[in-house]
């Protein structure tokens, strides 16, 4: 599926905030689909169609950005980004994006 990303319904503007909170739209499904059919491809080729290796691939990319959401988050602080649009961005309040994703080892509330 191919996004036309310079016209995409107004969200073509490069300096437009992200959304808030997580989206589930055409441009996220359509990544989804490419990625769990490429991790199809490069783990079991011959499996590719079958509903258990989709369910396998789906699975290993949602713990993989489960995974990646410290990291994520503290680059987002490290700009100087708030708890508060960070929390926006996870779909969460600000107390418990800082609750689970603050560094312990920093006094930072």
């Amino acid at each position: 599926m191919a996004i036309d990303l310079v016209d995409a319904g107004g969200r073509g503007d490069p300096r437009r905030r992200p959304p808030a909170g997580p989206v589930i739209d055409e441009y996220s499904a359509a990544v989804r689909e490419e990625a769990t059919v490429t991790l199809t491809l490069l783990r079991t080729p011959m499996r590719l169609g079958d509903r258990l290796a989709e369910l396998h691939a789906t699975v290993s990319l949602m713990a993989e950005l489960q995974a990646r959401l410290p990291t994520v988050v503290a680059a987002a602080r490290d700009q100087g980004h708030d708890w508060a649009d960070i929390a926006e961005a996870l779909g969460v309040s600000a107390t418990t994006a800082r609750r689970r994703y603050r560094d312990p080892s920093t006094n930072e509330r």
